[in-house]
């Protein structure tokens, strides 16, 4: 139940706690940083970051202002590891690429992989993945690439995508028609002038709705080669490894409610009825909570700034405000805070079941063998401090 609730603090309030508690140096230090990655951010003025402006809902321009899912994720990446990025998002996806190769950008916010991109990009972890899906006529749908190949259809896709020169080498017989925008492609499966029409399912789906268009129908998810759903990174210039180990140790510290919180707001069908303060919890689990309404706690009272107790006998701390979010705010338990004056009573405590949690402990195979361990909610760099 602990690990569900830990899953679920947003940024923002770990944001805020951190602030209350470090300096942003020391925040930075929370991601493991390099003294080398550490000057790079407090020298780089911005990061240049290329967006596709016509893949709605994951990115695109309009009105001349930013949006989708990947511009709000990269919010998240800034809070996170205190870059600043600007966002070119004037172009199309072609000259994005192109001068993404010509080093004129440093990043790329979402990138398919391919072999050819292989010899310019460094690829971070997946941040997004999507099935890939046919627009065509509903009077002569589509269903398969070996359809299109066996008849020698007209398939249109954007120029540069990541499955383009797959399909040109595996169906050399599809006649290939790249556009620079998706609507000039939807139009013509309307009027039956391209027999389909090929993209992430839920960019077909947002542009059908928002044209209108009602004589298109999209397929079931289709494979390219072996892949049913395709995953995207944010790519990183070759030639930009420091940047590209920021970008990457600040995504391993993004919330899983971040993540939810994202889709739900640009793919709302996707996720229903998150998030409520009992989440993801079994029934099993709930009924837990229902019987055990109260936890009782250890506190150690001397290891400021993160679990002390404070002269007015209130408990404070990173690891009070952050076990108030968990227990609390998510999952809706009330505390008894077990206080003793000396560390090794608590540890007695929690082995003779006297206290239910410690909240801010180490794990080491001695303990282990008494104790349950959550997943870890902070990292806290050690040093030797000598004279």
């Amino acid at each position: 139940i602990i690990n569900k609730a830990i899953k679920f603090i947003g940024q923002d309030e770990l944001n805020k706690i951190f602030n209350q508690w470090f300096s942003k140096d020391y925040q930075q230090n929370i991601l493991n940083l390099t003294e080398e990655e550490q000057n790079f951010i407090k020298n780089s003025s911005s990061i240049k970051v290329g967006i596709d402006n016509n893949w709605a809902p994951f990115e695109f321009t309009k009105n001349g202002i930013v949006q989708g899912y990947s511009i709000d994720f990269l919010k998240t990446i800034e809070k996170i590891s205190g870059l600043k990025f600007e966002i070119i998002g004037s172009y199309p996806w072609d000259e994005t690429i192109e001068k993404f190769k010509n080093n004129e950008i440093d990043m790329l916010s979402l990138i398919g992989k391919n072999k050819e991109r292989e010899n310019y990009t460094l690829y971070t972890s997946a941040v997004l993945s999507s099935s890939i899906a046919f627009a065509s006529n509903k009077n002569n749908p589509v269903f398969s690439l070996e359809e299109l190949e066996n008849k020698s259809l007209k398939l249109g896709v954007m120029k540069d995508y990541w499955f383009v020169p797959i399909i040109k080498s595996q169906y050399p017989k599809i006649k290939l028609i790249e556009f620079s925008e998706k609507q000039d492609a939807l139009i013509q499966i309307s009027t039956s002038k391209l027999d389909a029409f090929l993209d992430a399912s839920a960019v077909l789906q947002y542009h059908l709705n928002q044209n209108l268009i009602s004589n298109v129908i999209i397929s079931n998810p289709i494979s390219i080669g072996s892949k049913t759903y395709q995953e995207y990174h944010i790519g990183v210039n070759k030639e930009q490894k420091i940047l590209h180990s920021i970008i990457q140790k600040s995504l391993n510290k993004v919330p899983e409610i971040e993540i939810l919180e994202l889709q739900r707001k640009w793919f709302g069908q996707i996720l229903e009825g998150i998030v409520s303060k009992q989440f993801l919890l079994n029934d099993k689990e709930k009924e837990f909570l229902y019987k055990h309404p109260n936890i009782k706690i250890g506190v150690d009272t001397s290891w400021a700034p993160f679990d002390f107790v404070d002269k007015n006998g209130n408990h404070q701390g990173i690891v009070a405000d952050i076990t108030k979010n968990i227990l609390q705010e998510n999952l809706g338990l009330q505390t008894t805070k077990i206080i003793k004056p000396y560390w090794k009573e608590l540890i007695e405590d929690i082995s003779n079941n006297e206290v239910d949690v410690i909240t801010g402990i180490t794990k080491t195979p001695e303990r282990a063998e008494k104790m349950i361990f959550s997943i870890p909610y902070v990292k806290i760099p050690m040093v030797i401090v000598g004279d």
